[in-house]
C-alpha cells in the first residue's frame, strides 16, 4: 500500500505559483482575486513548511531564490496537469461541449468554412475544434479526450460508431487573372506553359490528370513544391501558377471566385474521409446533434459519395 503523500497546502501551492509567474504579491493576488497580504502569508506558511526561503524580498519587489526557481520549474508542469485533467471533468459533464479532432486540411477547408451553419442552429453548443496530422486511422477514445474525430482512409467500417462521408475528386484552378494573360490556357497542353503547384506526392497525381487528359508528358514543365497542400492553394490564388484542387476544400474559393477551372476534367485519388464518434458520448445530444449536421453536410458536399 502506498504511504501518504507529503503534500504543502495547495492554497500555498497557488499563491507561490501565481507569485512566481506574476513577478510579485500584488499581480498574483489580482489573478487569484485575493489581497497581496493572503499571498505573502500563504507563500510564508510555504517558507516555514520547507525551512527555505523561496523569494527574496527587496524593496517593492521580490526575487526567486535558486531553490524557489527550482521548485517553481517543477511544479508549474504538475500544476497545469491538474488544471487540465479538472477542466477536462468539468467540460466532459457539459451536455452542450463537443470536442471535434480533424486532420488540418478537412477541418481548416471543409468544415470551418461550413460551421457557422451548426452554430446558428445551436447556438447553445459549445464546439472545441482542434487539428492533428497523425489522424490517419480512428482514434483511440479510450485514451484521448475526443467526442468526434474527422479523418482519412483507413477504418473498421464494421463499428456502429464510423461513418463515410466522402471521397474527393481533383481539378485543375488557377487564378482568374491567369487565364486572362496573354499565356492563358485554352487546351489541357497549355498548362505545361505554367507553373504547376503541389504538395508531397502531387507530381503523381499531376501524372494522373494528364494521363486522363489523354497528353503525353514528362512533366519538364516549372514548378513549386509546398509542404502542405493549403499552400499550394494559396499559391493558385495568387497567381503562382495551376494546382490540382480537392473539389470538397476548394468550394468556397471557386464560389467566391478567387479560383476557377480551366477544364471539367476531374480524376479520383482514392482518398477517403470518414467520422468517427466516441461511443461513451454519442448519445449526448449536442454530440448526436454535430453527427447529423456532418452526415447531412456531406450530403450536400460537392465531394463525390460513395
Amino acid at each position: 500500500m502506498a504511504s501518504n503523500r507529503q503534500l504543502p497546502p495547495m492554497n500555498a501551492l497557488k499563491a507561490f505559483d501565481a507569485a512566481a509567474r506574476c513577478g510579485g504579491f500584488t499581480a498574483a493576488a489580482s489573478e487569484l482575486s485575493v489581497s497581496p497580504g493572503a499571498i505573502s502569508r500563504h507563500v510564508a506558511n510555504l517558507e516555514a513548511y520547507f525551512g527555505e526561503l523561496l523569494f527574496e524580498r527587496h524593496h517593492n519587489e521580490i526575487e526567486l531564490t535558486p531553490a524557489g526557481k527550482q521548485y517553481s520549474a517543477r511544479i508549474r508542469p504538475a500544476l497545469d496537469v491538474i488544471e487540465d485533467a479538472s477542466r477536462r471533468i468539468i467540460e466532459g459533464s457539459n451536455p452542450r461541449h463537443v470536442h471535434v479532432t480533424s486532420l488540418p486540411g478537412i477541418g481548416r477547408d471543409w468544415l470551418l468554412p461550413r460551421l457557422t451553419e451548426f452554430t446558428r442552429a445551436h447556438p447553445r453548443a459549445e464546439i472545441e475544434l482542434s487539428t492533428k496530422m497523425a489522424l490517419m486511422e480512428e482514434v483511440n477514445f479510450d485514451i484521448e479526450d475526443v467526442d468526434i474525430a474527422l479523418h482519412y482512409n483507413i477504418i473498421d467500417m464494421s463499428s456502429q460508431y464510423s461513418y463515410l462521408l466522402f471521397e474527393t475528386e481533383l481539378q485543375v484552378v488557377c487564378s482568374p487573372a491567369l487565364l486572362e494573360r496573354p499565356s492563358g490556357i485554352k487546351y489541357e497542353r497549355d498548362l505545361l506553359q505554367h507553373t504547376l503547384l503541389y504538395s508531397l506526392h502531387g507530381l503523381t497525381l499531376w501524372r494522373q490528370w494528364f494521363n486522363a487528359a489523354g497528353v503525353d508528358t514528362q512533366l519538364s514543365s516549372r514548378s513549386l513544391r509546398f509542404g502542405d497542400g493549403s499552400l499550394a492553394m494559396q499559391a493558385a490564388v495568387s497567381g503562382l501558377g495551376v494546382a490540382l484542387g480537392e473539389t470538397a476544400f476548394i468550394e468556397g474559393d471557386m464560389r467566391a471566385g478567387r479560383l476557377v477551372s480551366p477544364f471539367p476534367l476531374k480524376i479520383r485519388t482514392g482518398n477517403k474521409f470518414f467520422m468517427s464518434v466516441n461511443p461513451a458520448r454519442a448519445e449526448i445530444p449536442s454530440v448526436k446533434a454535430f453527427r447529423d449536421w456532418v452526415l447531412a453536410t456531406a450530403l450536400k458536399s460537392g465531394a463525390t459519395q460513395l
